[in-house]
């Protein structure tokens, strides 16, 4: 992991999520806080809010994912809503983007999960994908480093300087950045070690 499929949902289908995903913001929320909401609170605070969960649920089914799901864990998957997020990032700026983490601060570590990130815009090189650790570097120094700072009470995220010091090299020979179309689907566990991919002024406009 993760695994990078191309172009899993249709032009009509990106459509239709780019419009659940605007509709899917709580009114009464921040404009400092819009980059990102989650299938939970759309549930609880916007008006039809569970048509709009119901049909995005419906839509990641219809494109496939539910079954690659259930082939990856080998058994029954079910939506963690409040882990199910849009996320926004606004062209020219760094506000919303993540540094290196796993997302087994916020899902926990005792059952696997899987992140299943969909693009609805291209991504990689103008609007920001993910970066990723390359396959041949191994995620268990990353992993441990990321335990013993979580374990003295720090944030546990790392910069690309950071990980470069964990690993003793240069920060460009340890990192990728899938180019991936709109509607493709990167598939990855709790505990891949991931961030916002850093482009020149921030990069153009992204909805996922």
């Amino acid at each position: 992991l993760p695994i990078n499929i191309p172009s899993v949902f249709n032009p009509a289908q990106i459509d239709e999520l780019k419009r659940l995903s605007e509709a899917s913001i709580p009114r009464d929320m921040p404009p400092e806080q819009m980059n990102s909401s989650d299938m939970q609170k759309t549930l609880t605070t916007v008006p039809e809010g569970e048509a709009v969960v119901r049909r995005m649920i419906e839509l990641f089914c219809e494109a496939g994912c539910l079954g690659m799901a259930q082939k990856l864990l080998k058994g029954e998957a079910a939506f963690l809503l409040p882990q199910c997020a849009y996320r926004y990032h606004q062209p020219q700026t760094y506000n919303s983007h993540l540094p290196f983490h796993l997302d087994a601060a916020f899902l926990g570590a005792d059952a696997m999960s899987l992140t299943f990130w969909v693009p609805l815009v291209d991504v990689g090189e103008t609007a920001p994908s993910l970066t990723f650790l390359r396959p041949e570097i191994d995620s268990r120094r990353f992993v441990e480093a990321w335990v013993e700072r979580a374990r003295t009470g720090k944030m546990p995220y790392f910069d690309g300087k950071e990980i470069a010091e964990v690993y003793g090299e240069p920060a460009e020979s340890l990192f990728v950045s899938p180019v991936l179309p709109a509607g493709s689907v990167s598939i990855f566990h709790h505990m891949t070690p991931h961030a916002t991919q850093a482009m020149p002024e921030g990069g153009s406009y992204r909805i996922s």
